[in-house]
């Protein structure tokens, strides 16, 4: 019984440990997306960049909290995989759309301009 415990204890360890690097990950990718949308205002897009952390910390910390209550502690960190895939899947939306606007809105370059005038 007691090696149960210890085994349940790493793998508890490991998988926080891997959230965290996920979570490092997607603060990363969600500067870069908000400082992408502003370039010309970064000191703007950092303070939005910060607002948007403290708030998804916030409402995650809450969810979360939410999930404990209603399926127990024993589920804590399902309830943080799922909110680690809705990010995932948020931030895929995000690109894809991001991607869609500029093929959708390709300036054109000088030696374009230049051949329709």
């Amino acid at each position: 019984m007691r090696y149960r415990n210890v085994l349940f204890t790493e793998a508890a360890a490991a998988t926080v440990l891997t959230l965290g690097v996920f979570a490092g990950i997607m603060n990363n990718a969600n500067q870069y997306l908000v400082a992408r949308a502003a370039p010309e205002a970064p000191d703007f897009s950092n303070g939005l960049y910060l607002t948007a952390a403290n708030a998804g910390t916030t409402l995650g910390t809450a969810l979360c909290g939410l999930f404990i209550t209603v399926a127990g502690t024993r589920f804590v960190l399902a309830g943080a995989l799922v909110l680690l895939a809705a990010g995932i899947v948020l931030v895929a939306v995000r690109l894809r759309l991001s991607d869609r606007e500029k093929t959708s809105s390709r300036s054109l370059t000088s030696s374009e301009l230049q051949m329709i005038g």
